[in-house]
């Protein structure tokens, strides 16, 4: 790892620990930026990453670090290299209020637009198997508060509220119109209530178990920084079937970019992963 000073100088840290040490003292104030061109794993480089995004420095990785997220976001090249740039997370407030319209506006129409399937739908849950239309779950949101986040049921009623899914596709769980209403991406679409009550946005970091987000590394934390999403990057990058906090390079890389002509560019990605074509 490198930092590069403010007057052009290179200066080489051993480690996550002193970077994090080095970036402290001062408050940082000498330093320009955070390159990562080799490190002993993924957890160091997102580490490294975290403490230059939470410094308020900008963060250069070498593409090789991150493959998946080289593939699906521009690269920059410095020194003969591409590297993936990282920025500091700091909307600015016309995002936020333009965030804050698009999510209201889409979600409303979306549940008009839906509520002819939505009817069929309940009835044939209630059908299928006993037990509640909407599950709900306890998950962590923006700055780690939990909320009750709502999902069209696909599970039979006694399977436990909280517990990781199973490797495969073969999960004895779900039930027989569950597994319809997941290949359509329909069981999702009951977050969009959690939109509408400001709980969630369209675009985001996807909300964590508090169970997982219990075993977090405190660098980790940096992913709760937004509002949490129905979609996102590594939705749309092909990632959804890994854990969430296995892919935090997208979550980090998307808080430095966001945008709403970025967020419209995810949402307009994810209408193909719906209706089957790469779904997860």
């Amino acid at each position: 790892m490198e930092l590069e000073t403010t007057a052009g100088a290179r200066e080489a840290v051993a480690g996550t620990s002193a970077l994090q040490a080095r970036l402290n003292a001062d408050a940082g104030r000498d330093v320009a930026a955070v390159y990562v061109s080799q490190s002993p794993s993924k957890t160091a480089v997102l580490a490294a990453v975290a403490a230059a995004m939470t410094a308020g420095k900008p963060a250069f990785v070498a593409a090789a670090l991150l493959p998946e997220l080289a593939a699906a976001a521009p690269t920059v090249h410095r020194n003969g290299a591409s590297f993936i740039p990282f920025s500091p997370a700091r909307p600015g407030g016309r995002y936020g209020v333009g965030k804050w319209l698009l999510d209201k506006a889409i979600a409303a129409a979306l549940i008009l637009a839906l509520a002819p399937a939505w009817l069929p739908m309940f009835a044939a849950i209630k059908l299928d198997s006993r037990g509640p239309i909407v599950f709900r779950q306890k998950r962590l949101g923006r700055g780690r508060r939990d909320f009750n986040i709502y999902k069209f049921r696909t599970m039979f009623a006694d399977v436990p509220r909280y517990q990781t899914s199973p490797p495969g596709d073969d999960d004895i769980r779900i039930t027989r119109v569950g597994r319809i209403l997941r290949k359509l991406g329909l069981d999702e679409t009951a977050q969009l209530i959690n939109v509408l009550k400001g709980q969630m946005s369209l675009v985001g970091p996807r909300p964590e178990m508090a169970l997982v987000a219990g075993t977090y590394e405190p660098w980790q934390n940096l992913r709760f920084a937004a509002r949490p999403g129905i979609t996102g990057l590594w939705q749309v990058a092909g990632r959804a079937d890994q854990p969430i906090h296995d892919n935090l390079e997208f979550d980090f890389y998307y808080l430095g970019h966001r945008s709403l002509r970025g967020d419209l560019r995810i949402l307009g990605a994810t209408i193909p992963i719906l209706f089957g074509k790469g779904r997860h």
